[in-house]
């Protein structure tokens, strides 16, 4: 377990207004918030399934987990002063990791995952506008096989599933009901590599 208080904690924040010259203006720009706090627990664990006939005794399990409460005052939300949660931290997150290893075959099948998160929080006098991000499950896979005493051939594939990244936006200006829409999708890549590693 741990626990870090805050003095004070820089975020970001958006800042619309209209130049008579340059038109619709929209400025990102640093500010402090109030004091916070940040504690949580992380929890890990591996094992190797030895108990098992050869050759599934080369199977293992890896494991991780981690929680935050991250929370911090923030004074542009109107009054009293508000508190909520850090920009961009995640509540939980984790990580589970097939594992093989045997004889010269080493092998890695991880998937991390970590809860959504607040990206931007902004007061708008008649609204409070949220965006809020939620994160895809990440598949990875990494091969070696080491086929000559100082030499190993590898292969790794990561990003397997493909799924995107969405932020979504929520928003009740003039009184109205709440409302939630898709701000943007993206796509990360996907990579492919192969090739073989000398030691001397």
């Amino acid at each position: 377990m741990f626990r870090r208080d805050l003095d004070g904690f820089i975020q970001t924040r958006e800042t619309r207004f209209t130049d008579p010259t340059l038109g619709n203006l929209r400025i990102t720009s640093p500010f402090n918030t109030g004091a916070g706090r940040i504690e949580g627990f992380e929890l890990q664990g591996q094992t190797f399934f030895d108990f098992l006939p050869a050759p599934w005794d080369g199977f293992g399990l890896q494991a991780n987990y981690t929680h935050l409460d991250a929370e911090t005052d923030f004074f542009d939300r109107g009054e009293p002063v508000t508190r909520d949660r850090i920009l961009g931290v995640s509540k939980w997150s984790y990580l589970l990791t097939a594992l093989f290893e045997k004889d010269r075959l080493s092998a890695r099948l991880s998937f991390f995952k970590r809860g959504p998160s607040e990206e931007v929080v902004q007061n708008r006098g008649d609204d409070l506008y949220r965006e809020r991000a939620e994160f895809p499950g990440r598949l990875d896979l990494s091969l070696n096989f080491n086929f000559l005493e100082n030499a190993t051939l590898f292969a790794d594939w990561t990003n397997i599933t493909e799924k995107p990244f969405k932020q979504y936006l929520s928003s009740a200006r003039g009184g109205a009901d709440e409302a939630t829409y898709a701000r943007f999708l993206r796509f990360e890549e996907t990579t492919y590599s192969i090739g073989v590693r000398f030691r001397l």
